[in-house]
Parts: structure tokens; sequence; C-alpha cells
């Protein structure tokens, strides 16, 4: 049956497999030096669209949701009830607000750890396996501080901005 390669940057090395470079080259399609040359532009290309993808989430987070939040979190300060709301919405905040730092701070020790890994497919490799789910993990506390801040303190447009508001 068919191999199942559960992603892209797995799925890159099938190009350079003994079989796929028969099949080419009997066909007169690719040389095997075509071929391997593919596969490192496709690991190369995989690599530099999750780092821009990383390095993006990063500058949102950290010029953006984070200050927001923060921001946030000091207009809870300011109000001197014993609210359960305020009470309960700062506790939320809070958690919320350490877990995207703390995600933050990891996903900038992952980037700096791939600086030095040569090979590109073992680059690719680092970043499906460790970068991808460390993006997920910040966009998770990214949307739950969504839900916490204020329409107003909350610095990116929500999808009813988009879809809805026409103004």
């Amino acid at each position: 049956g068919l191999p199942n390669i559960t992603s892209f940057t797995e799925s890159i090395d099938s190009l350079i497999d003994p079989k796929t470079v028969a099949l080419f080259q009997r066909h007169d399609v690719f040389l095997e030096s075509e071929l391997l040359a593919r596969n490192e532009i496709l690991h190369e290309q995989f690599v530099k669209a999750i780092q821009f993808e990383a390095k993006t989430l990063l500058d949102m987070m950290n010029k953006q949701i984070l200050p927001a939040a923060s921001n946030q979190l000091q207009a809870y300060d300011a109000v001197l009830s014993e609210s359960v709301f305020v009470t309960s919405r700062k506790a939320d905040l809070i958690e919320q607000l350490d877990g995207a730092y703390q995600a933050c701070q990891m996903m900038e020790q992952l980037l700096t750890e791939s600086n030095d890994i040569e090979s590109m497919r073992d680059k690719g490799l680092f970043m499906q396996q460790r970068v991808r789910p460390q993006l997920d993990v910040i966009r998770f506390h990214a949307d739950q501080l969504e839900g916490l801040l204020s329409q107003t303190n909350y610095p990116i447009p929500t999808y009813v901005d988009l879809l809805f508001n026409f103004d």
C-alpha cells in the first residue's frame, strides 16, 4: 500500500527514495542530482516558512497582545472592588498572560536552538516536531487572551470585526 506520511517535511525525502530516483531517471524526467537539489530546496522553504510564522507570531505577541493584556490587568488593578467578576477575570488574565509569556520564551529558545542545526532536513524535522507544536501553544494563549480582553484593549481585529463590521 501507500506510505502514511503525516507531515510535509517528512514527505520531502520521498523524492530521493531509490525507487523514486529510478522512476524519474528511467523516464528522463529528473537526474538524481536534480532530485537531491529539489529535496534540499523544499526543506529550506519549509524551514523558512515556519521561521517566518514563528517570528511573526512572537512579534505580534510581544508588541501587541501581551502589552494589551498588561494594560487590561492594570485597569482591573485600578478597580477598588471585591467583585467576584473582577477577581475571577483578573486571575484568568494573569494565568493566560503568564502562560503566553512563558510559551513565547520557549519559542525564542527553540528558534535559537534551531540555528545550530546544520542540515536542512534535520532543521525541517525540528521545526515540524518542536516548533510547530509550540506555535499551537502560543496560539491557544492568544485565543484565551482575546476572550478576556475588552474590545477596546484588544489590538487586532477579531473575526466579528472582519466579517460583520463594515464601517
